[in-house]
């Protein structure tokens, strides 16, 4: 069993740690946001995310065969193609989703 002062230094040394992570950004924020990379990220992360997911959900990097993910490609393909047109996240995705609904159950 560890001894109460390591414990209590231990704990007191994470806080410290924790602490300076998350306010570290704080004191560069006007570095970071005149920073051409910062802004790069900013506005291409959210896609990536996204595409991240929609891969991972989708579970294509499993499978062997186009008839397993035929029906989620396709939407997938409707969902970017709105988005693409319109601009309307809300509608893309609802088309997306009901277009895969009717698909799977059809």
């Amino acid at each position: 069993m560890m001894p109460l002062g390591q414990m209590l230094v231990m704990i007191a040394l994470m806080g410290a740690i924790t602490w300076g992570l998350r306010a570290l950004p704080f004191f560069f924020k006007d570095w970071l946001n005149a920073h051409p990379l910062v802004d790069y990220i900013k506005t291409r992360f959210p896609l990536l995310m996204m595409l991240i997911l929609v891969v991972y959900a989708s579970e294509a990097y499993k499978t062997q065969h186009w008839a397993d993910i035929q029906t989620a490609v396709w939407c997938m393909g409707l969902t970017a193609v709105l988005q693409f047109f319109f601009r309307n996240a809300l509608l893309s995705l609802f088309a997306g989703v009901a277009l895969y609904v009717v698909m799977v159950n059809g």
